[in-house]
């Protein structure tokens, strides 16, 4: 077996399997033992429902001086700083491979090495997915129990310039307590350093920028909080990310109704007095400030209420725990329409959302 694709393979329990073998790095550290660390993940893959062990191997390769001076041989000594918590990491520190068992004794798969890896290139994503979603689930107890706060589920994007996507061929019986891989690998791309794609903004955010900074008006916490929503989308953090989006929308009305009623104190103590937002959307005071419109009744309403305002209800009281990536992009894209229909603002949207008709 080659053990030179990522690092050695030797502590993967073989179990009678072949496997579809993932590999990727983290963007920081996590401080565990190199070993195979078993997981039960929930997967619905390839008509399969059910709980499925899959093995994760994590080693975390450091940044050391030798290997600084080899890139910088005209550097001074100690060119590398270590930090205990490296909290916003540049570097990709911790490799991972991830084993998804397939292909057993399942009579009606096909047996032959070619066979098989033509049957699961053609589902590749799939198997990314559940990749991502078994290192979420590993990355979540280990940050629950070393309280490592920093530590980030995947949104899996972040991951694909280093993407190996390989299968491991067992040529030993099912009843072998040894492995004998062969492996097959899609070809990599790109290996190497990471740099960022430069492209100015256009001229009229420049000028609005220039503007503001000489100006005393400050950002909205509203606009905030909108973006925390959509960095949260994006990095794979759905439930934050429909937190947000809906404070976002709460707040977004409140500064509303202090601006609108900046000359009438006793209005703005009645808007103090109203402890449920529902009631506050409903009374006669946010109506008049959003120009007589009845939100209730607009064709909008019906998706906020279901998409957003409950899921975040569900999520805040503990009756829902997880949402999907779906859930997440349709509540961000409601609040949007809803602070443009009712206050008549250009949407947020972040150019990197626009192809996903946010």
């Amino acid at each position: 077996m080659n053990h030179d694709l990522f690092f050695d393979f030797s502590k993967l329990k073989p179990n009678g399997y072949h496997y579809v073998a993932i590999g990727f790095s983290l963007p920081y550290v996590l401080h565990l033992p190199i070993d195979c660390y078993d997981i039960d993940v929930e997967i619905n893959l390839e008509n399969q429902t059910g709980f499925l062990n899959i093995q994760i191997i994590i080693e975390d390769h450091w940044k050391n001086q030798e290997e600084g001076h080899q890139k910088f041989p005209f550097a001074e000594e100690n060119i590398l700083i270590e930090r205990e918590h490296d909290r916003q990491a540049f570097y990709r520190y911790t490799k991972v491979w991830v084993f998804i068992p397939t292909f057993s004794n399942d009579p009606s798969k096909p047996k032959d090495l070619n066979s098989i890896w033509d049957q699961v290139t053609r589902t590749r994503d799939s198997y990314h997915a559940l990749a991502i979603k078994s290192v979420n689930r590993f990355l979540e107890i280990y940050r629950f129990h070393s309280k490592e706060f920093h530590i980030k589920s995947l949104a899996g994007r972040e991951l694909w310039f280093d993407f190996i996507f390989a299968f491991m061929f067992n040529e030993n019986l099912p009843q072998s307590s040894n492995s004998n891989f062969t492996i097959k690998i899609v070809p990599i791309n790109y290996w190497g350093d990471i740099y960022p794609q430069l492209s100015n903004v256009p001229d009229r955010i420049v000028s609005n920028i220039q503007k503001q900074l000489t100006s005393p008006q400050e950002v909205p916490l509203s606009e905030n909080l909108l973006l925390n929503a959509y960095d949260h989308l994006d990095r794979g953090n759905f439930r934050l990310s429909i937190l947000e989006a809906e404070t976002a929308f709460e707040a977004a009305i409140y500064i509303h109704l202090q601006s609108f009623y900046s000359d009438e104190p006793d209005k703005l103590q009645k808007i103090d007095k109203i402890n449920s937002f529902t009631s506050l959307l409903r009374s006669r005071v946010c109506r008049k400030a959003l120009g007589e419109i009845n939100f209730e009744e607009t064709t909008e309403y019906p998706d906020w209420e279901s998409k957003v305002w409950k899921i975040r209800g569900a999520l805040v009281h503990g009756k829902q725990l997880q949402v999907s990536e779906q859930e997440a992009n349709e509540a961000v894209r409601i609040v949007e329409k809803i602070l443009t229909y009712l206050l008549e603002r250009p949407k947020t949207t972040p150019y990197q959302f626009l192809s996903k008709q946010i």
